[in-house]
């Protein structure tokens, strides 16, 4: 899919929904690409949560997905939280089927930088506003036949694990060691609480306060209906947890 006609879609079923869709920056040389998020009315007396997806322009399932979920999503619904979707973090990544940005960035490794710039700066200073509670990155593994993720935690929650057994249903879950993935370990699909700075978002937004963060990698080996399936169970699970206070 192309980015022009992801937008385009999008915009169409926010119209309907009576919903904006609010541009946060743009990125490019010779044609801009917005950067955009959709969100519900903002109570600063409610939790935020916000899911995000794209970082890598050729990770095309999460994107997908959150097009499919924002069509039959009910806003109205979320009424307990503030909800951030951010689906295409990488705009010209994701119009070439590339990893990296115009820049030949991998972003997910610059957000812990002393100087952000690009994609990345624009990304975090946006959600730095909000005091973020919950945060989900959704990524996919190329090299994978296996689903896991990457958590960071406090102490023992409930809904990381129930994502794991949400997945099982799906694709097998991973134990051991991630091959590209600087040989994290895997137990039953978690790689707990990194010790060093991968430069991820979630990693940052965890050590700066918010209660939950992690980062779904679905296996890109397998059938992407398959994969853009998951992806939107996993938004709907969150979303269900918080609704029923199971965080």
């Amino acid at each position: 899919m192309r980015f022009d006609t992801f937008y385009e879609i999008l915009r169409k079923n926010l119209s309907e929904k009576k919903l904006n869709l609010k541009i946060i920056g743009y990125v490019g040389h010779k044609k801009n690409y917005p950067i955009f998020s959709i969100i519900n009315k903002l109570d600063k007396k409610r939790k935020t949560i916000c899911i995000l997806s794209g970082i890598h322009g050729d990770e095309i399932a999460p994107p997908i997905a959150m097009l499919s979920f924002i069509k039959k999503f009910n806003f109205d619904e979320s009424n307990k939280f503030n909800l951030i979707f951010i689906p295409i973090a990488n705009p010209i990544g994701f119009e070439n089927k590339k990893r990296e940005n115009y820049q030949n960035i991998d972003l997910n490794r610059r957000f812990s930088d002393k100087k952000l710039l690009f994609e990345n700066k624009i990304i975090y200073n946006y959600l730095k506003k909000y005091k973020i509670y919950f945060f989900c990155a959704m990524h996919e593994d190329l090299d994978e036949n296996e689903f896991y993720m990457y958590i960071f935690e406090k102490k023992k929650q409930n809904i990381y694990r129930e994502i794991i057994n949400l997945s099982k249903k799906h694709f097998k879950i991973k134990n051991g060691s991630v091959e590209g993935a600087n040989g994290h370990l895997s137990e039953n699909g978690l790689i707990r609480n990194l010790k060093v700075n991968d430069g991820s978002v979630e990693y940052r937004l965890f050590h700066e306060g918010s209660l939950f963060s992690m980062c779904t990698e679905t296996p890109g080996k397998k059938k992407l209906s398959q994969r853009v399936k998951l992806n939107e169970k996993i938004i709907e699970k969150i979303l269900k947890a918080l609704n029923r206070k199971v965080v």
